[in-house]
């Protein structure tokens, strides 16, 4: 358990500083010291405060200030403004114009990880699941270790909705995360293989609480995708003996 702990902690103590994500939006400087996901606890309430936000607050809480800061400075170049510009349409305007915003970044300055990962998020969030599915394969093969390696889990749900697209029962008998029926003794055994990757539970943990804080700024009740991945990582943080943890998302 402590062992779980210490991984936990030391995981998330690599996010700082970080580049912004959100479900998963990717900046170019670094101006978040991310904080909320040592303990189960803590992913819990990071969670809960996001299902209560909106993503016009999360500019105002995370984008605004750095902005600001960012125009102080005379070296700021064309393509840091044109991706600041787009985030800021991403969540407080045109989502249309956020996505021209961002091939057009791409056009000038292919190759690019952040570009390829915000235009996953732009194309989800303008509803066009395949284009975003392509974009966070790209950002994944650009930087594998992209937001901390959570990013599987992004396109792991960026394919569950393209089934549920073609088939509205598709999730009636199955997960859209299919852990163990029972889960090993070890949080350092394979608790889930995604396109070949084994993934411990250290890591499937972990990518749950960071894109399920991300991705309920976005999705609101009733989802059945964000319903089912709450319930795993649920099982996880019982598992692990975090018993109150593990009811209130449950309750979630």
């Amino acid at each position: 358990m402590r062992k779980t702990v210490l991984y936990l902690t030391l995981f998330f103590l690599t996010l700082a500083p970080f580049n912004i994500a959100l479900a998963c939006l990717q900046g170019f400087e670094d101006f978040w010291f991310y904080d909320k996901f040592l303990t189960p606890k803590n992913y819990l309430k990071g969670i809960q405060e996001s299902m209560t936000r909106t993503p016009a607050e999360m500019y105002e809480q995370r984008f605004k200030n750095a902005e600001s800061h960012a125009h102080d400075h005379d070296n700021q170049d064309e393509l840091n403004k044109t991706h600041r510009e787009a985030i800021k349409e991403l969540l407080t305007g045109d989502k249309s114009k956020a996505l021209n915003l961002l091939l057009e970044i791409e056009e000038k300055h292919p190759g690019l990880y952040p570009t390829a990962s915000n235009l996953g998020t732009a194309y989800e969030l303008n509803g066009k699941n395949q284009d975003a599915l392509k974009w966070i394969k790209e950002g994944i093969k650009r930087n594998k270790e992209s937001h901390q390696g959570t990013e599987w889990l992004h396109a792991l749900i960026l394919e569950a909705k393209i089934n549920l697209e073609n088939n509205p029962a598709y999730y009636d008998n199955k997960r859209v995360l299919e852990l163990p029926e029972k889960i090993p003794e070890s949080n350092e055994e394979t608790y889930f293989t995604y396109n070949g990757q084994n993934l411990n539970g250290i890591e499937v943990e972990a990518a749950l609480a960071y894109q399920l804080q991300e991705r309920v700024v976005f999705i609101k009740p009733h989802d059945i995708i964000v319903a089912d991945l709450l319930f795993s990582l649920s099982r996880i943080a019982a598992h692990n003996k975090h018993f109150e943890p593990a009811i209130e998302i449950l309750n979630l």
